[in-house]
């Protein structure tokens, strides 16, 4: 990541380090996410919409998983905490109003569904238990 004040030979000798132990690096500058989760962001949008049309979280955990991600995007997001997200796209929904986000996401976090670390998210969770389990509470989100 670059910040504003990056020197240049600071960048030059993290990109020849990242070389010499086999890692391809990626200059990003600051912002939300940085590169990965602003991928993943796009498609969690796109896995949204897919509830809405009436897909569960563990089918289109399965699909993803199926596609080669080591984990579905609802479990990752619960792993993360769903509140996180939820601000972000309450940034976003002033910073780019013409792009379309489902509300489902944001009707789950205002129940307080906030991941793992509640212990509900888009899965259930027992304490002390990373286990998901899906949730009977489908119809809270729609």
């Amino acid at each position: 990541m670059r910040g504003a004040k990056t020197s240049k030979d600071v960048l030059a000798t993290v990109m020849q380090l990242a070389k010499k132990i086999n890692k391809t690096a990626v200059v990003s500058g600051v912002c939300d996410g940085f590169i990965g989760n602003r991928m993943i962001e796009q498609y969690l949008r796109q896995a949204l919409f897919m509830l809405e049309e009436g897909a569960l979280p563990a089918q289109v955990d399965r699909a993803i998983k199926k596609s080669g991600f080591a984990m579905g995007l609802f479990r990752m997001s619960d792993l993360a905490g769903n509140d996180i997200g939820w601000a972000i796209r309450k940034r976003r929904y002033q910073e780019k109003p013409d792009l379309k986000y489902s509300k489902i996401a944001d009707r789950l976090c205002e129940t307080g569904r906030f991941g793992q670390k509640t212990g509900a998210g888009w899965y259930d969770y027992k304490a002390g238990d990373r286990t998901a389990h899906p949730s009977k509470r489908r119809s809270s989100t729609r």
